[in-house]
């Protein structure tokens, strides 16, 4: 009995169990110790459960961890180009808004947490406050068009600042939920808004 749970460990670890924390490792290694060391099947059996759940409890951690690392890996991806943000269209542009009022800008729902970057260099004209839009940006862009960000979180981003086409420019806040949030886009050449979307 004990030859055969000693060759079927071995057949057991051969299958490979991905230790990554030192911790982990010992804590492991210390069952296995015990396992080897206890003549009783009763203790034994025991010791494989213990085992067993370890196994069980790391490949869950793993999984969690996976999920984490892809979750964010989402946020932080790249809008499609000309896009300031990854997300869908809620009201077009040219739309009639809530107030009766033909929508100057393009509205989108966006997921809280969404980086927001700058979809072509320019400079910052406006950080501040907008009644009904939040945190708002204005940047007067090089190919002399101005673009309205609102919507934003916290940023840092100070007036006169230059800014990269694909620099960070702030992450979108949770205000209207868990789940969705709402981010506005509005372009303008010589003083008349124009599609917002994409901005090329």
């Amino acid at each position: 009995m004990k030859v055969f749970g000693r060759t079927f460990l071995a057949v057991w670890l051969a299958c490979g169990v991905a230790v990554a924390e030192e911790w982990v490792e010992r804590d492991y290694h210390h069952l296995l110790g015990a396992l080897w060391q206890s003549p009783q099947p009763a203790a034994q059996a025991a010791l494989w459960l213990n085992i067993e759940k370890w196994r069980d409890d790391y490949a869950a951690e793993e999984k969690r961890r996976a999920a984490q690392e892809a979750a964010l890996a989402e946020l932080y991806a790249a809008p499609p180009a000309g896009w300031p943000v990854v997300g869908n269209v809620a009201q077009a542009f040219g739309s009639i808004d809530r107030m009766g009022q033909t929508l100057e800008g393009v509205w989108l729902n966006v997921r809280p947490g969404r980086v927001v970057v700058a979809p072509m260099a320019g400079k910052v004209a406006y950080v501040g406050e907008i009644k009904g839009y939040g945190l708002a940006l204005i940047l007067n862009l090089m190919n002399g068009q101005h673009l309205l960000l609102a919507g934003l979180g916290q940023t840092d981003l100070l007036v006169g600042q230059s800014i990269a086409q694909g620099e960070r420019l702030g992450f979108v806040p949770a205000l209207d939920g868990p789940n969705t949030a709402k981010f506005y886009v509005e372009r303008r050449q010589s003083g008349k808004t124009i599609p917002p979307l994409p901005v090329l």
